[in-house]
């Protein structure tokens, strides 16, 4: 029984190929889906206020629509994962942008707050099996050279996506008569931090295949605990100015950390599985971000702002700490080796 194409030699050939048209085009279409992506989630945030006083309902109603969200995004990313080992990178990211799409059209015209709550949970389901899609597909269609500053480029999109949000939110907002006042502060605040976070994702790009995923890696998430102090003592002064800066400051920390942690564990894994596992790694992420979603703002009401910093910042340090530790077993420096070498494939283990 033939074992099929030999995916080491084709990986080979993909790695030696020069930069080229298809490359910039495969770069901009994923960046693309991750920038619409982006600015529709951005955008539909910055309308949930506006949204519960249409229908009438609490803040808890409201916020609700938050957490729907992460479990789709949950739910999408395990069931994507696996699909897109099956039936290829390519079709299931058209297949999850169209269904994407549609959802959110049909959010515009949910006529209850329930019908809201399914159509975004359907909606995040296509954004979940994106998470997969998107840096699987970056990690193996990209030379091995510049494979990390590649998957980090496609990663700030995201926050690109997010600043033209905030531009386009801030003008609907004053459309709709709210406070001149209120918006213009509230999107400044989030248009800076997001600028803040796309150069923190841009420093990385340029410096991830230069020096290393470990050492990227162990630096960034350093950075974002500081970066989270920073924001606390600033939090602290009771200063607008100093809060400002360094919200931005601990944006462009935390981008420069996530998008260095992606092209990190999304190389680990062997092509056959891949996508499972990528798709199986953000989920885990997903359940933080679930949890700290529902118990940050209790924390912070019954032991103050301070503790709530504190547990973030501690959370980076956890990733600083399981990264130095997979660096002192041993773990593989991928940064511009082939991935085929990183984790050979199973070509057909029943041959």
């Amino acid at each position: 029984m033939s074992p099929g194409p030999d995916r080491r030699s084709l990986g080979s050939r993909l790695d030696r190929l020069p930069w080229s048209g298809r490359h910039t085009v495969i770069l901009l279409a994923l960046g693309a889906g991750w920038l619409f992506d982006s600015f529709e989630v951005q955008l539909f945030s910055s309308a949930v206020g506006p949204l519960g006083d249409h229908f009438g309902t609490s803040v808890t109603a409201r916020d609700a629509v938050l957490a729907v969200w992460l479990v789709g995004i949950l739910l999408g990313a395990l069931l994507g994962g696996p699909l897109t080992d099956r039936f290829g990178r390519r079709r299931l990211f058209v297949a999850t942008l169209i269904w994407y799409a549609g959802f959110t059209v049909l959010s515009g015209l949910a006529p209850t707050l329930g019908v809201v709550y399914l159509l975004r949970f359907a909606a995040a389901l296509g954004v979940g099996a994106e998470y997969a899609i998107v840096t699987t597909a970056i990690a193996e269609f990209m030379p091995a050279r510049v494979r990390g500053r590649a998957n980090a480029a496609v990663m700030n999109f995201w926050p690109a996506g997010a600043i033209l949000a905030a531009l386009l939110a801030y003008l609907l907002l004053d459309v709709a008569a709210l406070g001149a006042a209120v918006s213009w502060r509230h999107m400044f605040f989030y248009l800076v931090g997001n600028v803040g976070a796309l150069a923190g994702g841009l420093a990385m790009s340029l410096v991830i295949d230069r020096v290393g995923r470990r050492a990227t890696v162990i630096a960034s998430y350093s950075a974002a605990a500081a970066g989270v102090g920073l924001l606390a003592a600033a939090t602290a002064t009771g200063s607008s100015g100093w809060v400002t800066g360094a919200f931005v400051v601990a944006s462009a920390a935390a981008t420069a950390a996530w998008t260095s942690a992606y092209p990190t564990f999304t190389e680990l894994f062997p092509t056959h599985l891949r996508g499972a596992g990528v798709g199986a790694s953000v989920a885990a992420g997903r359940v933080g971000a679930i949890v700290g979603t529902l118990l940050l703002p209790s924390v912070a009401t019954s032991l103050g702002a301070s503790a709530s910093y504190g547990l973030v910042a501690a959370f980076w340090l956890v990733g600083v700490a399981a990264m130095a530790g997979f660096s002192a077993r041993g773990g593989p420096e991928a940064a511009c080796l082939p991935l085929e070498s990183l984790a050979p494939p199973v070509l057909a283990a029943a041959a």
